[in-house]
């Protein structure tokens, strides 16, 4: 295995236990366990850039698969962080009576505001 491939799996490994913490982070409110992993992921994603080119093309095909998996799970685990962020914004902003104004207009030309929907819910 070449280095590059090594230390990529290294890192999306590095990155699925900083995402993992996020989400932990996301669920007790921790702003400060937050902001750490979010700083943690800024790291690593910038590590994860510069490496991009030291993965040979030429890698064993099951290795490139490793390899493409683990950014799958990255990017499934990433989306699904961002939604439940944006729930606990909006759970806390319905909850302090804090309306979101995203100033929008319905197709009748009339202003709409309101919370935000919770991501899940129907509309």
């Amino acid at each position: 295995m070449s280095k590059g491939c090594d230390r990529a799996l290294e890192l999306l490994a590095a990155l699925e236990a900083t995402l993992r913490d996020e989400r932990t982070a996301v669920e007790q409110l921790d702003r400060g366990a937050l902001t750490e992993a979010t700083e943690r992921k800024r790291g690593l994603l910038a590590d994860l850039q510069g490496l991009v080119p030291l993965v040979p093309d030429g890698a064993p095909p099951a290795l490139r698969a490793r390899i493409k998996e683990g950014a799958a799970r990255i990017r499934a685990q990433a989306a699904a962080n961002a939604a439940l962020l944006t729930d606990a914004v909006a759970i806390v902003n319905e909850t302090l009576g804090i309306r979101s104004d995203l100033g929008l207009y319905d197709r009748h030309a009339r202003r709409v505001d309101e919370v935000r929907a919770l991501a899940g819910s129907q509309a």
